[in-house]
């Protein structure tokens, strides 16, 4: 049975996410990516391991087991994702691997109006434990669009970035069982968003 992270991790490695094999992509300043990871990621977590720098041959013939242990090392485990409640996992995960992890647990602790210290610890996992699950996965698409639009590149990328969180709402939200009871907390510091917020989302995303 796959895990909370097997999941996510698919979510990410969609063919239109992060999904593909090696690529170099105009404009993106990371350069050589292989199923999303940069050689420069590579290569810092291989010396992390006592490994060799790698080459871009290295990453394009590393296997995806391996890419995966990345991911969980350097994305997963740093925001608590086994921890977090369904749903919130997907967002802040997916939205780590795009923008950084400690970016990702600053919006989410700005939200629950927690201390922001980029780290999840006891904390920020009480406050969103506790919260209302729908409405802290819609506070977290709302801001993470802001984030997106805040950019420079944002003119060159932005319609790729908002079709991406659009799609991180749709499953984090699919992935809530009809008969969950969440907690009634729904004093989150980004207020109430509105009912329509992917309708809004896919707005934004055709008029870019």
């Amino acid at each position: 049975m796959p895990t909370r992270f097997d999941t996510c991790l698919q979510f990410t490695w969609r063919p239109e996410n992060d999904g593909q094999q090696l690529h170099v992509t105009a404009g993106d300043r990371g350069g050589a990516t292989s199923w999303g990871v940069t050689i420069g990621t590579y290569a810092a977590w291989r010396r992390g391991h006592g490994r060799s720098t790698p080459t871009v041959a290295d990453l394009a013939a590393a296997p995806k087991s391996e890419l995966a242990q990345l991911y969980a090392e350097l994305f997963w485990n740093p925001i608590s994702g086994a921890r977090l409640p369904v749903g919130v996992d997907l967002v802040c995960f997916d939205f780590g691997v795009t923008s950084g992890v400690g970016r990702s647990a600053q919006l989410l602790q700005e939200i629950l109006g927690v201390t922001v210290d980029g780290r999840v610890g006891p904390g920020t996992l009480q406050a969103a434990l506790s919260a209302d699950r729908i409405t802290l996965i819609r506070s977290l698409a709302a801001r993470h669009e802001q984030y997106y639009r805040s950019l420079s590149d944002f003119p060159r990328f932005g319609r790729g970035w908002l079709r991406r969180n659009a799609d991180r709402l749709t499953a984090a939200l699919a992935s809530q069982p009809a008969n969950t009871n969440t907690p009634t907390n729904t004093n989150l510091a980004a207020g109430t968003p509105k009912s329509g917020l992917l309708g809004e989302l896919r707005d934004a995303i055709s008029h870019i």
